[in-house]
């Protein structure tokens, strides 16, 4: 899973996650719950899994699909029928599964976009799941991080 380490921060416009190069802009009826939980500009790390990262298109995307503004391509490593892309964007790095007829170069930037909808947030001291959405749905798990933050940092 990567794991994104941003703030939780709110103006005019609403709630927003930020670490450049990302602000994901939040939809106030799924992710208010951060704000009465206190995450009100603290860090908060967001889990999305490799698969569920998508190439970028130029087209209109949903409100609850987030752009990036793009990653650069660090590796590639073929795994049977997907291509794992390691891909630096901002100070972080993040993998992807892609289609494996891709042929990227090592440098090349690629816009990339992902949906709230598959992502999952962790409290960054405690490692407990604070948010999941699945579906538009909202869950509450006791599952726990903790190795993975640890490796993080």
């Amino acid at each position: 899973m990567n794991l994104l380490r941003l703030v939780l921060k709110e103006d005019k416009s609403g709630l927003y996650f930020i670490n450049p190069p990302f602000r994901i802009d939040l939809p106030e009826e799924n992710f208010g719950i951060l704000k009465e939980k206190g995450y009100l500009g603290e860090e908060i790390i967001l889990g999305i899994r490799p698969e569920h990262i998508k190439l970028g298109d130029k087209g209109r995307t949903p409100p609850q699909v987030c752009k990036f503004k793009k990653g650069e391509v660090k590796a590639t490593e073929l795994n049977l029928f997907q291509l794992l892309v390691y891909l630096a964007v901002g100070s972080q790095t993040l993998v992807a599964v892609l289609d494996p007829f891709l042929r990227l170069k090592t440098g090349e930037m690629l816009p990339l976009n992902f949906s709230l909808d598959k992502t999952v947030f962790f409290d960054p001291i405690t490692g407990n799941v604070v948010l999941y959405l699945q579906h538009n749905l909202l869950f509450s798990h006791s599952f726990r991080i903790q190795a993975l933050i640890e490796g993080t940092k």
